[in-house]
């Protein structure tokens, strides 16, 4: 397939190919990637499918989560199924709620026009000043905590390292996370999340999305959070998804760059008070380009998990224990849903109502941080 950068890919191969595949094999295909025999499920209806039934598919037993619980602890909510998952997802989930999100727009919005003042005029990797900028911004809003530049930068580095080691195939793996450099920003980071719980038990209160986290713990009806299930909070909520954000912002500004869209986004900014803004419905524009880079940019275009049991999907047996790709976000490409989905077309979100992407999966398991984004 092309290595073009600029084409969406899953698996080294154009989404565009897996497409034309799909439509001579149907939404479910046995597959075999990187040496492992699984099943892929891709379509609209496999999505509606997969997701009204979350108790078919298990997180836990899949590369992706073994790394997951290596990496980030036993109990992260990305990988519980089930009584486990619903039970902690609950728990953490008013922390990135729309109210606790808007408590601090005007930090962040400080936050980041500072940042991008310091380096006007420069030279700069826009990539990096996005990871440390968003970084910097969640822990002024969603922990309140001191941050040094070093810190700073290690956490950037973790979480980019991590999210890359995911993409390795799983001989590789082992050797890229026990490289002395990663090592080295991991144990950074993980000082870091220690000392902030270390703080919160001794009862600093910040008025911040930690806090309504701890408060919620203690007042439910559930099991309290653990120690591990609070340090792994509060990665969700000072680092996590920053490199995704950045691989985001940085995509978008790439494909408006000398269009009339960059013109026209521009000129919507300017009119807006952004320090105050209550939501999207002020920038028309705005939120057409974002619809439109997520939809043909997913950052996470494929899910793995296995079958709890014997199923019956779409017509097709898959034996418990399988291992299944879920394409989810491949119906982005699907010309039945959007018209000449190959190309960046924002202009699809101002004229009609298109159907919402899948960027940020779906069901009980959607990512937590899809506000943030």
């Amino acid at each position: 397939d092309k290595t073009d950068l600029s084409v969406p890919a899953i698996f080294g191969y154009t989404a565009a190919s897996w497409c034309e595949a799909l439509r001579h094999t149907g939404p479910v295909v046995q597959l075999n990637i990187d040496n492992q025999s699984c099943v892929a499920i891709s379509s609209t209806a496999a999505n509606q499918l997969a997701w009204r039934n979350p108790d078919n598919w298990s997180y836990r037993d899949t590369d992706f989560s073994t790394i997951f619980r290596t990496q980030l602890g036993p109990d992260h909510v990305t990988i519980l199924d089930g009584e486990p998952h619903r039970r902690l997802r609950k728990l953490i989930l008013p922390g990135f709620g729309a109210a606790a999100l808007r408590r601090d727009m005007q930090t962040t919005y400080t936050t980041i026009a500072q940042e991008l003042e310091n380096h006007a005029g420069q030279h700069t990797d826009l990539y990096v000043l996005a990871c440390q900028t968003m970084a910097k911004a969640l822990n002024k809003t969603q922990i309140k905590t001191a941050i040094s530049p070093p810190v700073l930068t290690s956490l950037c580095s973790f979480e980019e390292e991590f999210i890359a080691g995911l993409q390795l195939r799983p001989e590789q793996q082992t050797e890229w996370f026990a490289r002395p450099a990663y090592q080295q920003v991991r144990d950074v980071a993980f000082e870091f999340f220690n000392q902030i719980f270390t703080d919160r038990r001794r009862g600093s209160s910040q008025n911040d999305s930690l806090d309504i986290i701890l408060s919620r713990s203690e007042s439910s009806e559930f099991k309290p959070l653990t120690k591990t299930e609070i340090i792994e909070s509060i990665y969700l909520l000072s680092i996590a998804g920053v490199g995704n954000i950045a691989h985001f912002l940085c995509t978008m500004m790439w494909k408006v760059a000398g269009t009339h869209w960059q013109t026209a986004v521009q000129q919507e900014l300017s009119g807006v008070d952004l320090a105050n803004l209550e939501g999207m419905k002020q920038l028309p524009i705005l939120k057409a380009l974002i619809n439109e880079t997520e939809r043909l940019y997913a950052p996470a275009p494929v899910v793995p998990k296995r079958t709890t049991q014997t199923i019956d999907f779409l017509g097709h047996q898959i034996p418990a224990g399988t291992l299944v790709l879920h394409l989810h976000t491949l119906s982005h490409y699907d010309n039945s849903v959007y018209e000449s989905p190959f190309e960046f077309q924002p202009q699809r979100w101002i004229d009609g109502s298109p159907a919402r992407t899948n960027a940020f999966g779906g069901g009980i398991h959607m990512c937590l941080g899809m506000g943030v984004t």
